[in-house]
Order: structure tokens, then sequence, then C-alpha cells
């Protein structure tokens, strides 16, 4: 019998999703500093209630998109419009 590509289940671990800790790990950071990149847009999450949850992927693709950039200064200019808006 011919297996189709469809059939076949493929062992991937790029969508598991990380916890804000996992990802403060791998960023060699803390969690405060991860929920801040959640909470104003550079890393998207999925929520169940007060948990978050980060695909490996979407890790990856802010890996590559920030590559070379100081998240620090981002988060403050970022934090900066917020408040900005807000008054």
């Amino acid at each position: 019998e011919v297996m189709k590509e469809c059939d076949v289940l493929i062992m991937d671990d790029a969508d598991r999703l990380l916890s804000v800790a996992e990802v403060a790990t791998r960023m060699r950071t803390t969690q405060p500093f991860v929920r801040e990149l959640i909470i104003h847009g550079f890393l998207r999450a999925i929520s169940f209630g007060k948990n978050r949850r980060v695909p490996k992927s979407e890790l990856n693709r802010f890996f590559v998109q920030h590559l070379g950039e100081d998240l620090s200064e981002l988060l403050a200019e970022r934090m900066a419009q917020s408040e900005e808006a807000i008054s």
C-alpha cells in the first residue's frame, strides 16, 4: 500500500508550546522580561487564563526578527509609546 504524505504523522516539535519560564531560560533572561515582551506585542503567545504559552516556532521567528537588536531599548520605546497613548 502506498502512503500519501497527508497520512504520515511528522514528529516535529516546532509548535511545541513553551511556558514563560522555558522561554526565559532559552533567552537567558527573566520571566518578567518575557511577560513584558508578550504584553507589548513583540512575542505572541496563547493564553489559558493567567497562563501563557509561546509556540516554539514563534520564539524562533522572534529571534530571527530581532537578531542584533537591543531588546531592552525596543521594549522601553514601546512602553513609552503606550504611556503617551494613555496620556
